[in-house]
């Protein structure tokens, strides 16, 4: 059984929407005007990841199961637990190779 799905919760143009209330980014952009090129990390902390659970998977996940995804998904938002981030040195340090 497959218990990954993508979550379809967040979308660009919303969490975009909020940054232009504070004149970060505009949707008509005029001459002038203020342009965001930074990168948007969509992660835990944004809500740009996580879990789906429907008709398909929920009668596979225990309680159990997610009270123990959600602490570990608190723990990282915190800065508890820190997840290693290939893009800084290109290696896995689970992976054996």
């Amino acid at each position: 059984a497959e218990l990954t799905e993508k979550v379809d919760e967040i979308e660009i143009p919303d969490f975009d929407a909020d940054r232009a209330k504070n004149n970060i980014v505009s949707f008509d952009m005029k001459a002038g005007d203020a342009l965001d090129t930074t990168t948007q990390t969509l992660d835990l902390k944004a809500d740009g990841v996580g879990y789906a659970m429907d008709d398909n998977n929920a009668a596979l996940v225990t309680p159990e199961m997610k009270a123990a995804v959600d602490a570990a998904a608190d723990k990282i938002k915190s800065g508890e637990l820190v997840v290693h981030d290939y893009r800084t040195d290109n290696m896995c340090p689970a992976a054996e190779f």
